[in-house]
């Protein structure tokens, strides 16, 4: 058995994903989005992060519980039948009070466009490197997003073998930190202290998890955990007539302007280039470039 400090730094030091970006500074990272969210988006000079339990692809959330459920329940040498069932609790509730918006490696995916953009939506073409300096604008000018938020981001994870084997490395760990806590060797103080780690490490290895058919995505994730009810200043509610009322983060970052270097037009999308040039004149955002996918109307 490893000894408490070992554990104690495996745990606290332990990586979900990979936090870099595949690509250098001179590339981009690319949001899908709906009309009505590009028009927000402009509107409002901000990104749109929303709940967890409402995702495009209802099943990817689930994909991660799921892998955390079977990862637990093959662990009883190491929980009790009551804790195990505690600890998953607790993971799912973090959860449920996530909130994501989602980056893509191109803006050419006929994936992306029928599942996130409704192929008569947009791409907007991210410098995603500025953007997670996560400052804010507006009435708080220059704040840091982590005053009201716990913030994940990283490249989502499509690998069956990895994920597994990412879930069990920590439940082994922590598996160890329970026994020596049953057995009196390891204070309450410090065993919740471990098991809030584990807890936000699974959870966010659930915001960052999708079936591996979707690997080629190559998607990147910034996921928000409100720190107290302050954030509840950024909250807002969408009605969709399927799902009835979404939550979401409305954020603004600072020079967001900069952080846009241009738009793509759906497939389906009927508005002109010059309509959309215009339209970005008008609010300043003139250096963006605009040009339409290059995709067939169907595909």
């Amino acid at each position: 058995m490893k000894g408490f400090y070992d554990l104690e730094g495996n745990i606290k030091n332990y990586k979900v994903t990979d936090y870099y970006l595949e690509c250098n500074s001179n590339e981009f990272y690319y949001h899908y989005c709906s009309n009505k969210a590009f028009d927000s988006i402009l509107d409002n000079s901000s990104f749109w992060f929303t709940n967890s339990d409402y995702t495009n692809d209802a099943m990817e959330i689930k994909e991660g519980k799921k892998i955390i459920v079977n990862c637990i329940n093959e662990m009883e040498d190491l929980y009790s039948k009551t804790y195990r069932g505690i600890l998953q609790d607790k993971i799912f509730s973090i959860i449920q009070q996530s909130y994501i918006l989602c980056f893509c490696r191109s803006d050419n995916s006929s994936n992306m466009w029928r599942e996130y953009a409704g192929i008569d939506g947009y791409c907007i073409k991210v410098n995603i490197f500025d953007m997670l300096n996560f400052k804010l604008q507006g009435d708080i000018e220059g704040e840091e997003l982590e005053k009201y938020f716990w913030i994940y981001n990283g490249l989502v994870l499509y690998d069956d073998k990895i994920k597994n084997d990412k879930v069990k490395e920590l439940l082994n760990h922590f598996g160890e930190v329970y026994k020596l806590f049953l057995i009196g060797r390891i204070s309450e103080e410090n065993f919740n202290t471990l098991e809030y780690y584990v807890t936000n490490h699974l959870a966010e290895f659930c915001l960052f998890c999708k079936k591996s058919g979707w690997e080629s995505e190559k998607e990147y994730r910034i996921a928000l955990l409100p720190k107290n009810n302050e954030a509840n200043k950024f909250l807002k509610i969408r009605y969709n007539k399927y799902l009835g009322d979404i939550p979401y983060f409305n954020i603004s970052f600072s020079s967001f302007k900069d952080l846009i270097q241009g738009v793509v037009l759906g497939p389906q999308n009927n508005k002109h280039i010059e309509e959309i040039e215009q339209k970005l004149k008008s609010g300043s955002y003139k250096h963006w470039d605009v040009k339409k996918v290059d995709l067939p109307i169907r595909f």
